[in-house]
């Protein structure tokens, strides 16, 4: 016997609701990060939290085991953790930076940590872009929902304060919690 697995199709008179409902829900969370990353001027040494300067501890971490090619000081336990992708993103956010630095900025490392607002930049774009893919990979996986369970869906993940801080704002370990839940939806 073969089961087939087949996705429920989106009730056609509620297609067009869908897409406008998401589209609606991406530009606010773009404003609110705009509103609140670019014109509060929000700074890496001055957050309330010590994710920004794990995430740049991380970077640099990972860019020196990757450029020296020496082995990684890390314990077993980090191999599996859950901020193992908090760090690889963290240090992707880092490469993302370098880009953008002037061409006689000399090590990375040094430049990133005598002017690290474009890694904090990235860092924030990282948290910003993780959280409007998963909201289009929930879209995804719930178009074929009633209207009201599709808001709901989408929705669900910011009844939590830290969901906006972690979502938007600065990247850290709880920014993957909507990823995650996209991924186990």
């Amino acid at each position: 016997m073969v089961m087939k697995c087949s996705t429920p199709e989106l009730h056609p008179e509620h297609q067009q609701w869908h897409v406008v409902i998401l589209a609606i829900t991406v530009a606010a969370l773009c404003f609110f990060w705009w509103m609140l990353a670019i014109r509060m001027e929000l700074d890496i040494w001055n957050v309330d939290d010590d994710y920004a300067t794990h995430s740049l501890a991380h970077a640099i971490n990972i860019e020196y085991w990757v450029t020296t090619g020496s082995p990684r000081n890390v314990e077993y336990f980090q191999t599996f953790h859950p901020g193992v992708p908090f760090q690889v993103v963290s240090w992707i956010a880092f490469r993302a930076a370098a880009f953008f630095y002037p061409k006689n900025s000399g090590n990375l490392v040094s430049y990133t940590l005598r002017h690290p607002e474009l890694f904090w930049l990235a860092n924030q774009i990282s948290a910003l872009l993780l959280t409007v893919f998963s909201l289009i990979g929930l879209w995804w996986l719930s178009r074929h929902l009633d209207l009201g369970f599709f808001v709901a869906a989408l929705m669900v993940f910011f009844s939590f304060p830290f969901a906006w801080i972690y979502g938007l704002l600065i990247l850290g370990n709880e920014s993957f919690a909507l990823p995650l839940g996209v991924a186990f939806f």
